[in-house]
């Protein structure tokens, strides 16, 4: 179960959690930017902005999870079973490993505008980084320092990049159905609730937060995202 969130207010935060019951043997991993990046079809970058975030080492090379360079740009991969699909390499195309996306990305973006330009050129391949560990299904959240975010899968359809109005991302299922499921939401609120029952019988507000209490309580990934969504509007600046 993965939720992850962004917060700019005046500081910028990127971060999510990672609930499973097993560990990867995953750690906080600093990628300078003299290190060299290699990649199954495309050219090594030997330049790149610096990042940081939890991955995995794999023989000297970071599978990161999540991370964020020193521009700002961050990027998480959550789980998507059942709707990731990667692809065959295709002539023309920077062809990139789903466990290549996050050091791609984060080595030459500094704004989600940036990213986009590179996710132009992108398709995303099946190959796995060894026989002994298989392809990840996942999507990807990117946000920079101004707040803005993009959610981006690839689905059987090919790979979509949504912009995000909500700046934050669970799992299953696909974004766009994420942010219509919001609509049945909509009276759920961080005020007090008017009394819309009956004006003939007097409501008593006996307790702080009445206004939230139609929010899911399930922790699947449609109510995470339900959760994550209207607390991230619901803080107190």
């Amino acid at each position: 179960m993965c939720s992850s969130i962004i917060f700019s207010p005046k500081d910028h935060y990127f971060g999510r959690n990672l609930d499973l019951e097993i560990t990867f043997g995953q750690q906080v991993i600093i990628t300078p930017r003299d290190y060299v990046f290699k990649f199954r079809d495309m050219p090594e970058i030997d330049h790149h902005y610096a990042m940081v975030g939890i991955a995995l080492n794999a023989g000297g090379y970071p599978l990161y999870f999540d991370a964020a360079n020193e521009k700002g740009l961050g990027m998480g991969g959550l789980n998507y079973p059942d709707n990731a699909i990667y692809y065959d390499v295709k002539e023309g195309k920077d062809n990139i490993a789903s466990f290549e996306f996050i050091p791609w990305i984060l080595s030459q973006a500094a704004t989600v505008e940036e990213a986009k330009k590179l996710l132009a050129k992108i398709n995303i391949t099946k190959k796995n980084f060894s026989d002994k560990m298989h392809v990840s299904p996942l999507h990807w959240i990117i946000a920079d320092k101004t707040g803005a975010s993009i959610v981006v899968e690839t689905d059987a359809d090919g790979m979509h990049v949504y912009d995000n109005p909500v700046g934050c991302l669970t799992n299953n299922p696909q974004f766009p159905k994420q942010l219509f499921n919001l609509n049945n939401y909509q009276d759920v609120s961080p005020a007090m609730p008017k009394n819309n029952f009956s004006s003939k019988i007097n409501m008593d507000g006996y307790s702080r937060g009445l206004g939230s209490r139609n929010l899911p309580g399930g922790m699947d990934a449609e109510s995470r995202f339900v959760r994550v969504a209207f607390n991230k509007r619901a803080w107190i600046k």
